[in-house]
C-alpha cells in the first residue's frame, strides 16, 4: 500500500531542482502579487560608440546598427531576440511576467515567441495555457510519486492550492507539494522551465520495500495536457500511433508538418553538475488529452549531491547550435569516434578530459539580412562563458565548416569528423582569458559569412586539433542560445561597408554637339571596393564596363546605338586600383531629339566584391534644339557646262535651257548639315506663275555645311526657249535634323539668251555677251 506524504523538516539548505518541462494552461481573474525589476538594456559588446539601430532592419534573430560612419555593424543572434506583434513589427522579446486581466489567469507573459497565462492558485484543474501562432497547449500538474517498472507506485504528494508570487521571469508556487517542495516557472525567449524545489532528498518520503525490490525504481512527476485537434505529435521524427510509449526523445508539436514547438528529452543535474538523462511515458486519453509522467533513477537521487534539476522543458522556437563528444580509454578512438550529440544544451563544451573525451561545440547563423551587395568588413563571435574547467591553458580554435543542420544521430558521425578536418578560420581565445561575461574572437574571415543564408562555425581545442592528449581536464563552457536567454545568446558582430562608384569627369556637363565632337570623360571612382586585377583580368571587363553605360531613352540615333556601341574597349583603362577612365571617340552620327540620362552600372565581375554597383551620380547628355535652316544667301545662276560656282547673281544671256542653281546654306546651328532643297522657278516678279518646282518634300542633296555654297541644282523642268525671257527663283534648304529651312526672298532671278545676242556661224551659236568673236 502507498504511504502518504510525510511533511518534511523544515532546512535552509540548498534546493533541490527537478525540471519539468512541458507547455501548460490556466487563468483566474484576481491580481496576484508581482514584483518587477526595472528594465535594463545590456550593452552590446562589438558596437560602435554612438551607433544607433535601423529597427526596421529588424530580423527574428538580428539587430543592425547604424555606426555614423559609412558602416553598418550586424548583431547576428543564434536564436531568436525579437518577435513579432499584432501590426507584424518585430520588436524585442521581453519575458518579464506581467499580471494578467484575462479571464481565470494570474500572470501573463506575451511579449516572446510564445505567449503564456499562468492560474494565481496551482492546482490540478490546469496551472498553465501557452499559445503559438494560433495554436495552443494546456497543462495541469498531477501526483509525485515514487515508481518502478512493475507498475507499483507510491505517493509522494499531490498538487497544493497555493498562490504564487511573481518576480521578473519566475513564478514561484511556494510548498506546492508540500512544506520546502516550491515548483517553479521561468520563462524565456525560447522555451518554458519548469522546476520543483526539493531541500534534500532526504525530506521525502522513503520508499517502500516494494517499491525498491521492483525493477527500474524512480521518482515520477505526472502531469495531463490538452492540444488542438490540429496539432500532431512526433516521437523520434515519427507520427506517435497515440499507443502508451516511454521514450527519452524529443515529442514534437506539429501542424501541416510544420514544428511548433517540442518537449526536449528529460535531464537531471545536482549542484556539481552530476548528470542523468530521464525518461517519459507517454498516454493518450482521447479528444487530444494526454497524460504524461517524467522518470528519473532514485539510485541517481540517492547518490545527488545538494540542487538536482530534473529538466523536461518545453521549447517554442528552434536553435541548432549544439555538441558532439566522444569518449573512449584510448585517445585515438576518443578523438575518431563520436559517442554522443546534444542538439539543445543551455551550455555546451569544448576541449578534452582525461579518460578520455573531446569536445566540439557547433555555432550556427542566419546571417541572410546582410544586403547581397555591401561588403562584410569585420567578422567577430561573441559567447558568453558559463565555466572553465581547464587546469591547463589551451587555445580555443574557431574552424569554418557547413556541418549538418540540426545535429542528428545520422549524421553525428560525419559532423564530428568533420569537424576536426575543417578549415583553421581564426582564434577564439586561449583558455587562460576566460573571464565571466562575454569573450570575444580575434577577427574572423569575411569571405566566410553567407550573406544570403545561414553561416556555421565549429569550436575546438587546439590540443584536439594537433593530436595532443591531455593528462588533466582542459575545457570550458559557453552559452548556446537553447539556454534561452537572449543576453547570454552566441551571437556575430559583423561591420558592413557598402561600397559605392563615383561618376565623375567632363561628360557630366556634356551636350549632344560635344559628344558628336568627342573628346568627354567618363571616371569611375570606387570607394570600399577595388576594380578587378590589372592586365588580363581587367581586360576581359572593359567590354562590360561599356555595356552598362547606358541610356534612358531609345534613341534611333542616341547613346545606346551610336555611343555605347562604338566604343572601342581600348578607351577603357584602368588609372589605379579604384579609379577608371573613358575617353569618348568622336561620333558624327549621334543625333538626339531629348535629353538623354545616362546610368553607368558597374557589373559584378569587374569588381573585387562581386556585386553590381551604379555609380552616381547619372549624367545628361542636353539635347541642342534645332534650329531651322535660315533664307539661304548668294544665290547663283549659270549654265551646266561652267556650274553654278562659277555663276552669277541675277545674270542674263543665259545660255542653258536648264540651267543650274545654288547658294549658300545659312544656319545658327553650326553643326548642322543641309541635305534637301526645293527651288522653285517662276515666269513673273510676283511668283506667282510657276515654271518649275523641285518638289515640296524636298530632294536629296550632297551634304553641305554651314556657310559654304551647296552643290549644283538642275533645272529639271520644260527646257527654256532661248527668247531672252527673264524667270524669278527662290531656294531653301533642310538640315539633317529635318528641319525645314526658310525660302530665300523672290527677287533673284537670270535671264535666257535672246535673239539679238546670238550669232551664227555655220551650225554654231555664239553668245556675243559672253563669248569672244573676232573676225579677220
Amino acid at each position: 500500500m502507498a504511504k502518504r506524504f510525510r511533511k518534511p523538516p523544515k532546512r535552509s539548505i540548498l534546493i533541490f531542482l527537478l525540471i519539468l518541462g512541458l507547455l501548460l494552461s490556466f487563468f483566474l481573474s484576481s491580481q496576484p502579487k508581482v514584483t518587477q525589476a526595472p528594465v535594463v538594456k545590456p550593452v552590446i559588446a562589438g558596437l560602435k560608440e554612438g551607433a544607433t539601430e535601423i529597427v526596421s532592419k529588424r530580423t527574428e534573430n538580428a539587430k543592425v546598427f547604424d555606426n555614423q560612419n559609412g558602416t553598418q555593424t550586424h548583431i547576428v543572434h543564434g536564436g531568436p531576440i525579437h518577435y513579432k506583434d499584432g501590426d507584424n513589427n518585430w520588436q524585442e522579446i521581453n519575458t518579464n511576467i506581467q499580471p494578467s486581466s484575462a479571464n481565470d489567469a494570474g500572470f501573463e507573459m506575451t511579449k516572446s515567441m510564445y505567449k503564456a497565462w499562468f492560474k494565481k492558485t496551482f492546482d490540478t484543474q490546469g496551472i498553465v495555457k501557452i499559445e503559438k501562432e494560433g495554436n495552443s497547449i494546456s497543462v495541469s500538474p498531477g501526483d509525485l510519486n515514487w515508481t518502478n517498472d512493475n507498475g507499483l507506485k507510491q505517493l509522494i504528494s499531490t498538487p497544493q492550492p497555493v498562490k504564487g508570487e511573481a518576480k521578473e521571469t519566475e513564478i514561484t508556487y511556494k510548498n506546492a507539494y508540500g512544506e520546502g517542495l516550491d515548483f517553479i516557472y521561468q520563462t524565456y525567449g525560447i522555451k518554458l522551465e519548469k522546476r520543483l524545489i526539493i531541500p534534500d532528498f532526504k525530506v521525502l518520503p522513503k520508499p517502500n520495500e516494494e517499491i525498491l525490490n521492483g525493477k527500474n525504481p524512480s521518482i515520477e512527476l505526472n502531469l495531463s495536457f490538452e492540444t488542438d485537434a490540429a496539432v500532431q505529435i512526433y516521437i523520434d521524427g515519427k507520427l506517435w500511433n497515440q499507443k502508451t510509449v516511454k521514450t527519452q526523445n524529443k515529442i514534437e508539436f506539429k501542424k501541416d508538418g510544420k514544428l511548433l514547438w517540442y518537449f526536449a528529452p528529460p535531464e537531471a543535474w545536482d549542484k556539481v553538475e552530476n548528470r542523468v538523462a530521464g525518461s517519459v511515458i507517454l498516454n493518450s486519453n482521447k479528444d487530444n488529452k494526454y497524460t504524461l509522467s517524467v522518470l528519473f533513477p532514485l539510485s541517481w537521487l540517492a547518490t545527488s549531491q545538494g540542487v538536482v534539476t530534473i529538466d523536461p522543458t518545453n521549447y517554442y522556437a528552434s536553435t541548432t547550435d549544439g555538441e558532439i563528444s566522444g569518449y573512449d580509454p584510448t585517445y585515438a578512438t576518443a578523438r575518431s569516434t563520436s559517442i554522443a550529440f546534444n542538439s539543445d544544451p543551455a551550455s555546451t563544451k569544448v576541449g578534452q578530459k582525461t579518460g578520455f573525451s573531446v569536445l566540439r561545440m557547433f555555432l550556427e547563423f542566419n546571417t541572410a539580412g546582410i544586403t547581397d551587395t555591401d561588403a562584410v568588413a569585420q567578422v567577430n563571435l561573441y559567447l558568453r562563458t558559463y565555466r572553465d574547467n581547464s587546469t591547463t591553458d589551451f587555445d580555443i580554435r574557431v574552424h569554418d565548416y557547413a556541418w549538418t543542420s540540426p545535429l542528428a544521430s545520422t549524421t553525428q558521425e560525419t559532423d564530428y569528423d568533420g569537424a576536426l578536418a575543417s578549415t583553421y578560420d581564426g582564434l577564439f581565445a586561449n583558455s587562460s582569458a576566460y573571464q565571466a561575461g562575454y569573450m570575444a574572437s580575434a577577427n574572423l574571415k569575411t569571405d566566410w559569412v553567407s550573406k544570403t543564408g545561414i553561416t556555421q562555425y565549429v569550436l575546438l581545442s587546439a590540443e584536439d586539433v594537433s593530436n595532443s592528449q591531455p593528462t588533466d581536464d582542459e575545457y570550458v563552457m559557453f552559452y548556446t542560445a537553447d539556454g534561452g536567454n537572449t543576453d547570454f545568446n552566441p551571437y556575430l558582430a559583423i561591420t558592413t561597408i557598402t561600397p559605392s562608384v563615383a561618376l565623375t569627369g567632363t561628360v557630366t556637363t556634356a551636350n549632344e554637339a560635344d559628344i558628336v565632337a568627342g573628346g568627354k570623360t567618363i571616371i569611375l571612382t570606387v570607394t570600399n571596393d577595388t576594380w578587378v586585377t590589372a592586365g588580363a583580368t581587367f581586360d576581359a571587363q572593359r567590354q562590360n564596363i561599356i555595356n552598362g553605360i547606358d541610356s534612358a531613352q531609345a534613341e534611333a540615333t542616341g547613346w545606346d546605338a551610336e555611343v555605347k556601341a562604338k566604343i572601342p574597349v581600348t578607351d577603357v583603362v584602368r588609372t589605379s586600383d579604384t579609379v577608371v577612365t573613358i575617353t569618348l571617340s568622336a561620333e558624327a552620327a549621334y543625333n538626339i531629339t531629348a535629353n538623354e540620362t545616362i546610368t553607368a552600372t558597374v557589373p559584378a565581375t569587374a569588381l573585387t566584391i562581386a556585386a553590381a554597383r551604379v555609380a552616381s551620380p547619372t549624367f545628361t547628355v542636353t539635347y541642342i534644339a534645332n534650329t531651322a535652316p535660315s533664307a539661304p544667301t548668294t544665290l547663283y545662276v549659270n549654265e551646266s557646262a561652267s556650274g553654278a560656282q562659277s555663276g552669277e547673281n541675277n545674270p542674263v544671256a543665259v545660255g542653258d535651257s536648264t540651267p543650274v542653281f545654288l547658294a549658300v546654306y545659312a544656319d545658327a546651328d553650326t553643326g548642322d548639315i543641309a541635305n534637301k532643297y526645293e527651288v522653285i522657278v517662276y515666269s513673273d516678279s510676283g511668283c506667282t506663275s510657276l515654271v518649275w518646282d523641285s518638289g515640296s518634300a524636298g530632294t536629296a542633296m550632297t551634304n553641305c555645311t554651314q556657310g559654304n555654297r551647296c552643290g549644283n541644282i538642275d533645272f529639271a523642268g520644260t527646257a527654256l526657249p532661248f527668247d531672252g525671257k527673264k524667270y524669278y527663283w527662290k531656294i531653301k534648304y533642310w538640315d539633317d535634323g529635318l528641319a525645314e529651312g526658310t525660302y530665300s526672298d523672290c527677287t533673284a532671278n537670270f535671264t535666257v539668251l535672246g535673239p539679238s545676242d546670238q550669232m551664227r556661224h555655220g551650225n554654231y551659236f555664239f553668245n556675243k555677251k559672253t563669248e569672244g568673236v573676232f573676225s579677220w
